[in-house]
């Protein structure tokens, strides 16, 4: 089911024709009054709209061809594909072939060619190498939306997330029961037609690092800690989601470590901003001890301590305190703001960056590589 046929021995793209001009195209069809063909086998086709909006042609049933095979979500997320070259500005065809290869949309401006591919399938790392690479060798920029992705590709532990390399732009693709398709990327949910629109003005980028802005948003759990020593009730405090977000929107675990073992609440801007909170009216009934080193089985550890005796509260008590009360929203209090860096830092991840938000400001590196230039 082809979105592509040629008017007279002129390309003509369906997604593209109004509602007028495709019914115009059918009646011009009938009436013998123009000549349509398919450009994969030369044949005749049909023109249907699906339930869902999709202009697309098909196969009469006599016609000989190898290229009937697409699915319904195959051409939907081809159609948003092509609206979204279109609205940045390229001409736009689709099932184009080149010497060695075969774009399921082809996008061009001035020098600049961009082939995207829809993978429904599965389909080999290997195998998408070879047909990147056959790309690359006549000058075409390769774009990867698969539905499943390559097994050399998938993160350890996280089946929605595909690893970065700079030489395979490869992303995610999700469809709703609607035929929506949407681009899955660091940890968001993306229309596939802007997504390809912001690609193709040179928003989306390669880095090689995850930069972490100054001021990042916090949530404070405040939560109950019985002294195993006194028996009284103190409080600790921990962050609803240990982690920092990248200005693209990925999350940094800040991890447990010699500087910080008991997590992000030992970090010195979190400190500040739960002491200001327990000077307020809403703070001033808890009873948080101090952090500082205690000795703890005969090692020296900075840790939480009890309000009323100082007693040390083990990092481990402490870690099953916290998983509950994130699981049970069991809090004592809850105090959301902001804190503030002493500044930014990197992380070593390579990872395609883009955010609509950040695309508006135009705040992107100039050291970036992105797909489309």
């Amino acid at each position: 089911m082809p979105l592509r046929a040629l008017l007279d021995g002129q390309d003509i793209v369906a997604p593209l024709l109004d509602k007028s001009e495709w019914e115009m195209l059918r009646e011009r069809v009938r009436s013998r009054e123009t000549d349509l063909l398919l450009p994969c086998c030369g044949s005749r086709p049909f023109q249907r709209t699906s339930v869902l909006g999709l202009q697309h042609f098909y196969h009469r049933p006599e016609a000989v061809c190898d290229k009937k095979g697409e699915t319904l979500d195959h051409l939907a997320a081809k159609q948003a594909i092509v609206r979204g070259c279109e609205r940045a500005g390229y001409e736009v065809w689709t099932e184009w072939e080149g010497p060695h290869w075969r774009a399921d949309v082809l996008a061009v401006l001035g020098n600049t060619r961009v082939a995207f591919e829809v993978q429904w399938s599965r389909q080999t790392l290997k195998d998408t190498m070879l047909r990147q690479n056959r790309y690359a060798e006549d000058g075409v920029r390769g774009c990867w939306f698969f539905r499943v992705p390559p097994q050399g590709l998938r993160r350890t532990g996280d089946e929605q997330g595909i690893k970065a390399r700079e030489d395979l732009p490869l992303f995610l693709l999700h469809q709703d029961h609607h035929a929506t398709s949407r681009v899955y990327l660091n940890g968001r949910h993306h229309l596939l037609d802007d997504f390809v629109a912001d690609l193709l003005r040179g928003k989306v980028h390669f880095r090689p690092s995850l930069l972490i802005p100054r001021w990042q948003p916090v949530t404070l759990l405040f939560y109950d800690v019985r002294c195993w020593s006194c028996g009284r009730i103190s409080h600790a405090y921990c962050l609803d989601r240990p982690a920092y977000y990248s200005e693209c929107g990925l999350p940094v675990s800040l991890r447990r470590g010699r500087r910080n073992p008991c997590g992000p609440a030992t970090r010195k801007e979190v400190q500040r901003a739960a002491w200001a909170f327990l000077q307020t009216d809403e703070g001033l009934p808890l009873r948080v001890g101090s952090i500082k080193p205690r000795t703890i089985a005969g090692q020296e550890r900075t840790c939480f301590g009890c309000f009323h005796c100082d007693a040390p509260f083990g990092d481990y008590a402490l870690w099953k305190l916290e998983d509950r009360t994130r699981e049970e929203d069991s809090c004592r209090a809850v105090h959301q703001t902001e804190v503030t860096l002493r500044r930014p830092f990197r992380r070593e991840r390579p990872h395609w960056c883009y955010s609509p938000s950040i695309c508006a400001r135009g705040a992107m590196s100039p050291q970036s590589v992105c797909i489309a230039r």
